[in-house]
């Protein structure tokens, strides 16, 4: 089918330019290769088409019809050609998003307000989850994910990161008599183990966590006890006093009833990636949006000039 396509195509030329020498000369092919077309198109199609003297060409009664349709067909698969060119250049149409609460606020809004001024014809279409969604299974565009798959078809930009915090409100920190700088005494670290946690919906029943300071470090283990399907639910059962919770630390510096009751050790890095299913070459919606994701100047953002030799994403995506 493919090759009779290609066939209809040259055919179409042959008769728009006169002859096969100005096909041959318009479509860059030799005058034989062009001729090999026309023969290869005749015999599939078990008749003549073209009647031909060293003079003239003139088409065939079954010839004629067939022009009609093969130019029907390249003038439709020229439409569709221009269409493409035209999103390409001025990317329209929905894009589909996925990303945890947090990062919706902190990361995705931004960059969407940044590419919408740019591009108005786009229409975001934005879902936040805090659990994993399936790509496939729900059209998603792309997925902003923390953490990187260890094995995936999908393909995976890292775009930014971030730290947890440890926190609660001060009322808690009193309560339970929490000093900060008791966190390497053994048996301070099993007193807070016994406290009641925080646990959002994407984290287990049981927390572990390293945390270092200088040469030491430090691991913490929790049983969550208090649970919330997203993580501003989570945040405001600590700012309430209701546990301790392991939330962003970009979260946590913007919500002063809230402590990082581990503000001088540091825990360990969270890469947030961008998922997406359309391998090097995706939509110009999606590279849109990609090229702003790595340029965002937020709490989350890695510097443009980073961005760029990390991904390689060019200008003419934004």
């Amino acid at each position: 089918m493919y090759d009779h396509l290609r066939h209809m195509a040259i055919f179409c030329e042959i008769i728009d330019s006169g002859s096969l020498s100005n096909a041959a000369q318009k479509l860059s092919l030799s005058r034989s290769v062009v001729s090999e077309h026309l023969k290869a198109l005749e015999q599939k199609a078990g008749t003549r088409l073209l009647h031909r003297t060293t003079r003239r060409q003139q088409l065939t009664h079954t010839g004629q019809e067939f022009y009609f349709h093969a130019q029907q067909m390249c003038a439709e698969a020229g439409k569709a050609w221009q269409v493409t060119r035209k999103t390409e250049e001025n990317p329209s149409g929905p894009l589909r998003i996925s990303a945890p609460h947090a990062l919706m606020d902190n990361l995705v809004i931004p960059c969407i307000n940044r590419v919408l001024d740019k591009h108005p014809n786009i229409e975001p279409i934005l879902s936040a989850d805090d659990k994993r969604v399936d790509i496939l299974g729900t059209e998603t565009d792309i997925a902003i994910r923390v953490g990187r798959l260890p094995s995936s078809s999908l393909i995976q930009k890292k775009v930014s990161s971030f730290r947890d915090a440890l926190c609660a409100n001060r009322y808690f920190i009193e309560k339970h008599s929490l000093p900060i700088e008791n966190f390497l005494a053994e048996s301070y670290q099993q007193r807070v183990h016994s406290l009641p946690f925080i646990a959002n919906g994407w984290q287990n029943e049981n927390i572990a966590i390293t945390a270092t300071h200088q040469e030491h470090s430090i691991k913490l283990e929790f049983q969550a006890s208090r649970f919330a399907s997203n993580v501003y639910i989570a945040k405001s059962l600590a700012k309430a006093g209701a546990g301790l919770a392991l939330l962003p630390d970009f979260l946590v510096a913007d919500t002063p009833e809230l402590v990082n009751i581990l503000q001088h050790w540091q825990l360990p890095e969270n890469p947030v990636y961008a998922l997406h299913t359309y391998g090097n070459q995706p939509p110009a919606v999606v590279s849109a949006f990609l090229f702003a994701l790595v340029r965002e100047r937020s709490q989350l953002g890695i510097e443009p000039s980073i961005a760029e030799s990390l991904y390689g994403y060019t200008q003419r995506a934004l």
